[in-house]
């Protein structure tokens, strides 16, 4: 029948004959394209013509049944469906040409929003939408767009044909959509934004950047326009006829307008890190500063902006309702009808003062305090703050009596100016300097610390303009929100108070001590930086979020997920960091029912010839968590409208597109692209890099060779490895690489990481016990290993060996220090101060000739600040305050294992005590009485060091601060001749050398993983004399804040060591231009977020990044795989996975390699103890003849009274003159001067009252001053001993 109807003569007339269809207009519709259908072979083709689009109707399955191909039954009945209830419309003719076997099908997609059919199309049984929803993603992948064919013409080639709905070609990441979302334009007109843009805002002293000024424009554009915005969940989408229909690719829902959404006052401010985001923020508050909060909007209260003069004095309308509703509110029954208000005729300062109040925006109020002040007016425009009375919104019952319905009670709430902002408690001092540097002094400023309660409501709301607060102190008054209680209202008995005849009462009735003050103010904004931690719903802090009233709200952050990063500015684009999903291209295949690629005909692949086919990736449990975030900063901190009234639509309609199991759905990263841009105001990097190029940054990776004794430690580490694998046989929980022992896995890369640096363990990590039981190891694996693994085992064995039968390795892993190589030190000054045993005084080794020692740092250090003080300490006072030392540090480790034994976190530690450790338990460290007598005998010992070191006798008062000398006379010091040279740490080495050389005119940020690590840095700083501060999670915040001060503002402190989780965000250290990284970060991100501390914007050196890696060790594999996985995936973003889950990484720490013997060092040591200056005089002393010799020298004496000089060259008595310097006693040298020919006729006068005496050569001599009394004999100055002429004798120190 449908054949027959088909048939038409070639040349008959078109026929415009027309299907009567009362509810739909074929042109209304999107016309999405044509299908090609496979015909049966013996179909008879003809072209018939329908009405409207010339066209005819498509029939049902039961009258296509014999012309279409078998495998097309399917697809019939999916059209048939979706015609019959109204989803699409669908017309059809033969094809001719290349598509002669074919049916050519027209698609029209009928939209929700079509007029004149009473909203039917919005309401379908759910049924109806879950079937058709399946079935139009398996229609519209088939569509093609081409006009030829919707013609009824030959199909065009393959460059002119598109899939109307195939494969996205849309394959970015949510990183890259981050990266790539457009900057923000200055298009806001208004005379505030042309002030901003033209760079004149007020109140703000630092002059912002071209693009940091559109940010703020962009910022304030979102506060004071929240004009309705095109909804971001519809994507634009055109048919075959260019029209422009609306699409939703989650529910498939077809729109001819497009909806339009309220937009959110507030957002996320992301921009890079390193690019101002603080200053922008504080040029919005700038800006709008005079701008006051509004009251809630409310759709079944009034609420009236009203302040305590207008409520009780004026008579406007609104504040006589206002203040009949309250009354009839207290009273708790109907108002009568005439009651009436006695009239009060309000003066014009009340008028004024309310109005100044109501209308601040523009007035600049706070520049004419003084003369509100003068006029005697300050105190009641302060008083006077406006208000608004908050009524529960609860719709009327009209069924109630009005006798028996009771109104519910207001609460007060204040209008403010203010802004909150909320920051990381390490960064709140850092804020408040911010805060004084940019912004101009009449920017009121309340900082609330941890400690500190905050002020009234009323106080907050009016005389403040920024209120600075930590998210610690912050999130507290989240426990003080019963708001009920501000809802008790009674009438006020507080008394008015005049203030130059404007009364106002100053009410006290409405504050309560268990509720917060804060849920008391209608605020008008609140910002949160590093706001990433709003990205949690169940927190304290977007929990009081969402309970405060607040009218912007501002998340600043330059990372606002785990994988968008802003770090890209200063370094380019070689930070995207992907994720390795190699094994996922099995999974993104897609052609599995139901994907969208797996309904396309072969007549459709045959004839659309797309682009070489591409695995779609699928998005993994990463991009989920980074969703889920993203959805609660909107959802429950900013609140956006469109989505805070449907918490679960982001969900629904943005993330469940996206993780679709075969991949993202088509056009669903576009929805999610639109969504981000409505929320997040970026600049992309080459737009702020027009407006200012950070100083040049260079990054390299220097690869160190371990020191001799650090070797073993790590081929002993290795060979315990290698051990465990063999002898579990690789199998079982017993082998540390089972998928169990994830933790303990954790622990060994940590330690291995230390021992990269320097690592101990009194235990020798079990090296002891392994060769104990050697023989049984190299049994059991002959008998059941391959040969492979017993010459695996022999090799740790014999590293073991090796390093057990050293006891200078085992003597340093027994103390928690890296030691340092001394040379010169005398034996016996040395045995007094080592902790380490007498076998291992003196050393030499293959890459030394000379003998050296290792010297405690802390040791070294105190023997400088000990020779400094007193220089010419002989050797038996140095050997006797090193015994002192050496029994008070016992003392001290005694008592502090003593306090750690009866401690909790002792207890627990009871398992894993070192052997020195369990040696102390042998006292009864658990009785009272035993630590404190442990207690006094330290006491004691630290008393003794003290006095001895300050050279007083027992009992004598030594002053607390005492100055250090850098006299001649430490050249006379036993030490002078010490050397310093390289410690057991290559690292350290490397460190200490760059900072030798470059600390006098740069400065060093210093990070690693290790606090440990940082304490041997710093000890290490402390003997080479170098100042340094530290930032770790054992120092206390407060201490943390002033650190940061005192190094970005003093010379003194040249290093800051700082613990790698602390570098992450927000810090600003841009006086060090000098970054090391004490092991490799594998992170990227992290180290780059580390690296931002110093190149930012106020950095003007160019700044050096080294991180420093051992050769042939896991930490260079760790650098190459990093590296390789950033550059070898390209750019699809992403976080690495975690080392222990990377193959590459676990392979290589599972297949344990032993390190070779080192090179000779690279880096060679040579520090005088004692400094340059007193080596060099040593040096020379020592090359003068022994005491008791006499060396002719030429010598100059001079009268500074007479200003007369006396050359002995030119004088003929002064023959046979001589120069004898002998030591006398400890603290002085005698240097006498023989004058055996003094002529009588000399012109030095017998009462010379000040000599000078210059010894060349110069410049080695010294200008030594000294008073000569007139009568030599009888003078009493201890520093001067003269003799009978022609002999002078002096003492001197210098």
């Amino acid at each position: 029948m449908f054949h027959e109807t088909l048939q038409c003569c070639t040349g008959s007339p078109l026929s415009h004959s027309q299907v009567a269809d009362p509810l739909f207009n074929i042109h209304k519709f999107l016309a999405a394209g044509t299908i090609a259908i496979s015909l049966t072979p013996n179909y008879a083709p003809n072209i018939v013509v329908h009405v409207s689009d010339l066209w005819h109707i498509l029939p049902g399955l039961s009258a296509l049944s014999a012309l279409v191909h078998p495998d097309e039954i399917a697809f019939i009945r999916i059209l048939d469906f979706l015609s019959q209830h109204h989803f699409i419309r669908a017309t059809c003719r033969f094809g001719h040409g290349s598509l002669s076997s074919a049916l050519l099908v027209r698609i029209y997609l009928i939209p929700y929003d079509l007029a004149n059919v009473q909203g039917q199309l919005r309401i379908r049984e759910d049924a109806i939408l879950t079937a058709a929803r399946r079935y139009l993603r398996i229609l519209l992948p088939r569509i093609v767009q081409d006009i030829s064919e919707w013609n009824g013409g030959d199909a065009q080639s393959s460059t002119l044909r598109k899939l109307f709905y195939g494969l996205s070609q849309d394959d970015r990441t949510m990183a890259e959509i981050y990266s790539s979302l457009p900057s923000p334009v200055a298009s806001e007109v208004s005379p505030l934004a042309n002030a901003i843009l033209d760079g004149t805002t007020t109140r703000l002293r630092s002059e912002l950047h071209p693009y940091q000024r559109c940010s703020v424009i962009a910022m304030l554009g979102k506060e004071l326009s929240p004009h309705g915005v095109p909804d971001p969940l519809y994507i634009p989408i055109r048919g075959v006829d260019g029209i422009e229909f609306y699409f939703q690719p989650a529910t498939f829902e077809l729109l001819s307008e497009r909806p339009i959404v309220q937009q959110m006052r507030g957002g996320i401010l992301c921009e890079e890190l390193g690019t101002g985001k603080t200053v922008m923020v504080l040029g919005l508050v700038c800006a709008t500063v005079d701008q006051s909060s509004s009251p809630e909007e409310s759709l079944l209260d009034d609420r009236p902006v009203m302040t305590p003069i207008s409520f009780n004095s004026l008579t406007s309308p609104s504040s006589i309702a206002s203040r009949q509703r309250l009354n009839r509110v207290i009273k708790s029954r109907p108002a009568k009808s005439n009651e009436a208000e006695s009239p009060q005729i309000p003066s014009l300062r009340a008028i004024l003062l309310h109005y100044l109040r109501t209308h601040p925006d523009g007035l600049n109020v706070r520049y004419h305090h003084d003369d509100l002040e003068d006029r005697q007016l300050l105190q009641a425009y302060q008083a006077n703050v406006p208000f608004y009375l908050h009524y529960n919104e609860e719709p009327l019952d009209t069924n109630w009596s009005r006798r028996r319905r009771t109104e519910p009670k207001p609460r007060i709430m204040y209008l403010t100016t203010a802004t909150i902002i909320i920051v990381p408690v390490n960064l709140l001092y850092q804020w408040e300097m911010e805060v004084l540097k940019h912004c101009e002094d009449p920017l009121r400023l309340l900082v609330i610390r941890d400690t500190k309660p905050l002020p009234p409501a009323s106080e907050l709301a009016s005389l403040y303009d920024i209120i600075l607060m930590s998210q610690t102190r912050f999130s507290a008054e989240a426990t003080k929100d019963c708001l009920e209680k501000l809802h008790t209202w009674k009438r006020c008995n507080c008394p008015p108070v005049l203030y130059s005849q404007v009364t106002i009462t100053n009410c006290q009735c409405h504050r309560h001590d268990d509720v917060s003050p804060l849920f008391q103010v209608r605020w008008k904004r609140l910002v949160i930086d590093e706001g990433h931690v709003a990205s949690s719903s169940t927190t304290n802090l977007v929990s009081l979020s969402k309970k405060l009233s607040i009218e912007r709200k501002w998340i600043v952050t330059g990372t606002p997920t785990t994988n968008l990063m802003g770090l890209h500015f200063g370094e380019g684009s070689e930070l995207q960091y992907p994720e390795d999903v190699a094994n996922s291209a099995a999974n993104d295949v897609v052609g599995l029912p139901g994907s969208p690629r797996s309904d396309i005909s072969s007549s459709d692949l045959s004839s659309a010839e797309e682009e070489p086919f591409k695995p779609i990736r699928v998005w993994t449990s990463d991009d989920r968590q980074d969703l889920n975030k993203l959805a609660n900063m909107m959802v429950h901190f900013l609140q956006a409208p469109q989505f805070a009234s449907d918490s679960k639509l982001f969900t629904n309609l943005v993330i469940n597109s996206l993780m679709a199991p075969s991949g993202p759905l088509p056009h669903s990263i576009e929805v999610l692209t639109q969504v981000m841009n409505t929320v997040m105001i970026r600049h992309q990097i080459t737009d702020v890099e027009k407006d200012i190029l950070l100083p040049i940054l260079s990054h390299e990776t220097v690869l160190l060779d371990l020191d001799p004794y650090a070797l073993k430690t790590y081929n002993v580490m290795q060979a315990t490895i290698a051990v465990n694998a063999i002898d579990s046989e690789r199998v079982d929980q017993d082998y540390l690489f089972h998928p169990r022992n994830v933790g303990h896995l954790q622990q060994i890369i940590e330690n291995m990481s230390q021992a990269m640096f320097w690592h101990t363990d009194e235990n020798y990590f079990n090296a002891d016990e392994i060769l104990k039981d050697s023989e049984g190891y190299l049994k059991r694996t002959a008998e059941r290993a391959s040969q492979q693994d017993l010459t695996l085992l022999k090799d740790a064995l014999h590293h073991l060996k090796s390093a057990a039968s050293d006891p200078v390795w085992r003597a340093l892993l027994c103390h928690a220090n890296v030691f340092h190589r001394a040379f010169g030190i005398p034996e016996a000054i040395y045995q007094a101060w080592t902790p380490l045993p007498a076998s291992v005084s003196s050393i030499t080794d293959f890459f030394s000739s000379n003998p050296y020692s290792f010297c405690h740092p802390e040791h070294l250090f105190k023997l400088h600040q000990l020779i400094s003080k007193r220089p010419l300490l002989n050797e038996a006072g140095l050997i006797d305050i090193g015994y002192a030392v050496r029994k008070e540090e016992l003392l001290r480790y005694r008592f502090n294992m003593s306090r750690l034994q009866m401690s909790k976190a002792g207890k627990r530690q009871k398992d894993h005590l070192s052997d020195k450790t369990m040696k102390l338990k042998e006292f009864d460290l658990t009785s009272p009485g035993k630590l404190k007598h442990i207690r006094q005998e330290l006491i004691d010992a630290q008393d003794r060091v003290q006095t001895i070191s300050a050279g007083a006798t027992p009992g004598e008062h030594v002053a607390p601060h005492e100055t250090y000398t850098t006299s001649p006379l430490l050249a006379k010091s036993p030490l002078a001749q010490v050397r310093i040279g390289n410690t057991t740490s290559s690292k350290l080495n490397y460190i200490i050398n760059d900072i030798l050389l470059h600390a006098k005119t740069e400065k060093f940020l210093i990070f690693s993983r290790s606090p440990l690590t940082l304490a041997y840095i710093s000890e290490a700083l402390d003997v080479i004399r170098v100042k340094s501060l530290h930032f770790t999670s054992k120092v206390n915040l407060k201490t943390r804040e002033q650190y940061v001060t005192t190094f970005e503002t003093s010379d003194t402190y040249r290093v800051f060591l700082m613990e790698l989780k602390h570098g992450a965000r927000g810090l600003n250290l841009v006086s060090a231009s000098r970054v090391i990284f004490c092991e490799p970060v594998w992170q990227a991100d992290v180290e780059t977020q580390a690296i931002k501390r110093v190149h930012r914007i106020g950095q003007i050196r160019p700044v050096i990044v080294k991180t420093l890696a051992i050769r042939l060790t896991y930490e260079e594999t760790m650098v190459s795989r990093r590296e390789a996985l950033r550059s070898g995936l390209g750019s699809s973003g992403g976080k690495l996975p975690d080392m222990t889950d990377d193959r590459t990484m676990r392979d290589f720490l599972a297949n344990p390699t032993f390190l070779p013997d080192p090179p000779p060092p690279e880096i060679e040591l040579d520090i005088p103890l004692l400094g340059d200056e007193a080596a060099r005089e040593s040096n020379r002393l020592a090359s003068l003849p022994e005491a008791g010799a006499k060396k002719p020298l030429r010598y100059m004496l001079r009268d500074d009274d007479s200003d007369d000089d006396f050359d002995n060259s030119a004088s003929a008595h002064e023959e046979g003159t001589s120069m004898q310097m002998a030591p006398t006693h400890s603290n002085h040298t005698a240097l006498s001067v023989n004058f055996d020919r003094l002529h009588a006729s000399s012109r030095i006068s017998p009462t010379i009252k000040r000599v000078r005496l210059i010894l060349p050569p110069e410049p080695a001599s010294r200008d030594l001053q000294h008073a000569i009394g007139s009568n030599p004999v009888q003078h009493e100055d201890p520093e001067v001993r003269p003799r009978k002429k022609p002999r002078l004798s002096v003492r001197f120190a210098v």
